[in-house]
């Protein structure tokens, strides 16, 4: 694990003032990336409303968007 990489839970109000106590916690979300293909996740945090972050996918640098309360996978794109 790398000191950027968030295991706590998500905050209880995004600075937009949106609940996220109903979100997956950073642990979980973690494992489920780390079972869909990624070797590690550098970076997980929240962010506008979603789990933002950074990973290793296929030997690439990879930046993704999870929904917080399902765990989908909403966008993933190599990062530059």
């Amino acid at each position: 694990m790398t000191p950027r990489e968030t295991e706590q839970s998500p905050p209880t109000a995004l600075a937009d003032g949106r609940v996220g106590a109903d979100w997956l916690p950073a642990a979980e979300i973690r494992q489920r990336l780390l079972d869909t293909g990624y070797t590690s996740v550098t970076e997980l945090k929240p962010d506008d409303g979603l789990w933002d972050g950074k990973g290793i996918k296929n030997g690439m640098e990879v930046r993704f968007h999870v929904d917080p309360r399902t765990g989908a996978m909403l966008s993933e794109r190599a990062d530059d």
